[in-house]
């Protein structure tokens, strides 16, 4: 779903601004730093309320033969999360797996699942989060060349998240996913991912989270810095340092990982179909 809609523009260009606020190079983001960009986040919040309806039309164009995904945990877009790594970086999470028919009712009751609608250049377009049928969230993509947006309603039609994407050839280099409250429609929580390349693998991930930017007294900034071992053509293990860690960790820094991920491997290529 490109847009050539001069609105949808207008918003990517207050989208690129939010970005222009966090520098791509290896300095730490302070919790001023990311508490900055909240004054810019609102004002796209505003642009995007009472659009529930006008995405759902350009939806209504996807083409048959939804995918589902099932037993996802703590990684947003469960199987088509936009990141290579962070399912197998941070523990406890999985992208689940893939399946091309409704989950049976006894599943549905035990776990939420995803539903994937696809545009007819098999570009991802929706992502629903449904329970026993019905849909909780619903996440509209917007594609532009080198970026790319999510906007997130709830089931009563209210802004719930969006996500900024920054590709460059192909490859991630940043995701900046804010979540709104789901009644006062202010921003609960901000979190950046910062990706750096060494020859095609991703070898670096800086991850900052601010949870409750209103709430001076209970605010609490978070800031990880991931490194990556790869190995004939494969990520094998994960280190983690201070944010601002430049030395190289040791061997014996890295823990391994269980899940076999090949360099270059992008489960979403949707970026490479604009």
């Amino acid at each position: 779903m490109i847009s050539d809609n001069t609105e949808w523009n207008s918003i990517l260009n207050v989208a690129r601004e939010l970005l222009s606020g966090f520098i791509f190079s290896d300095g730490i983001l302070s919790e001023e730093d990311m508490r900055s960009q909240i004054s810019k986040v609102v004002p796209i919040a505003e642009r995007f309320k009472g659009k529930n309806s006008v995405l759902m039309e350009q939806v209504k164009d996807a083409v048959p033969g939804a995918l589902y995904g099932v037993g996802t945990n703590l990684v947003f877009r469960g199987w088509y999360c936009p990141s290579p790594v962070l399912d197998i970086t941070i523990g406890k999470t999985s992208r689940g797996r893939l399946r091309k028919d409704t989950p049976r009712s006894t599943e549905q009751d035990k776990i939420p699942y995803y539903r994937y609608l696809f545009d007819e250049k098999k570009r991802l377009i929706c992502v629903c989060w449904c329970v026993n049928e019905r849909t909780i969230k619903k996440e509209y993509l917007l594609y532009f060349p080198g970026y790319r947006l999510g906007i997130t309603y709830d089931d009563k039609g209210q802004l719930s998240a969006f996500t900024i994407e920054l590709w460059e050839k192909h490859k991630i280099k940043m995701i900046l996913r804010c979540l709104f409250h789901f009644y006062y429609g202010t921003p609960e929580e901000l979190i950046v991912e910062r990706y750096y390349y060494r020859n095609d693998a991703i070898y670096k991930m800086m991850y900052d989270k601010l949870t409750r930017p209103d709430w001076q007294e209970h605010a609490s900034h978070q800031s990880w810095q991931f490194r990556y071992r790869v190995e004939d053509g494969y990520y094998t293990g994960v280190a983690t340092r201070k944010a601002g860690d430049k030395t190289e960790p040791a061997d014996e820094d890295y823990w391994p990982i269980k899940i076999r991920r090949k360099v270059g491997d992008n489960v979403d290529d949707s970026m490479e179909r604009i």
